[in-house]
């Protein structure tokens, strides 16, 4: 009798799925934005089986965005910034673009934290999945820049 030394249940190359990375989710949360980042996670989700997380994440993201909208406006309002009729030049980089740009910057960082550390290990706790490249992310966003830029004049 032959003893067979692969007993233990065998993983097949196609059972395994590519995902975005916990650092891609968390560089993408930051430049462009969190949502960005929350959607990379969203295709994570769905690419491996877990679709009802996939609307925990969607709600997540929407009320991460009501909320830094309200915080946000208190300290525009509390500081007397007036969004509305500012512009961004970027030859002189005055205090209320610093101020907005550290906001910005700020909750980026805290959405990305939460996705990465709290969604992204709860789902995928283990780091043995493949990485997915971010080559296509990278294309949209810089097409969208580009556009937008184009758009804007």
């Amino acid at each position: 009798m032959e003893i067979d030394e692969n007993n233990g249940p065998e993983q097949q190359d196609d059972s395994y799925v590519e995902i975005y990375s916990k650092w891609a989710i968390f560089g993408f949360s930051i430049f462009p934005s969190f949502i960005f980042g929350g959607v990379l996670l969203m295709l994570n989700l769905y690419a491996a089986g877990f679709k009802k997380a996939v609307y925990i994440v969607l709600i997540f993201l929407l009320a991460y965005l009501f909320a830094i909208d309200i915080i946000t406006s208190e300290i525009l309002l509390a500081l007397k910034i007036n969004i509305v009729d500012y512009k961004v030049d970027l030859t002189n980089l005055n205090k209320t673009y610093l101020i907005i740009l550290g906001l910005s910057t700020s909750f980026n960082v805290i959405g990305g934290l939460i996705l990465t550390q709290y969604f992204f290990r709860k789902y995928f706790p283990d780091n043995d999945y493949y990485p997915k490249s971010i080559a296509k992310p990278v294309l949209i966003i810089v097409a969208v820049l580009v556009l937008g830029r184009l758009l804007m004049g």
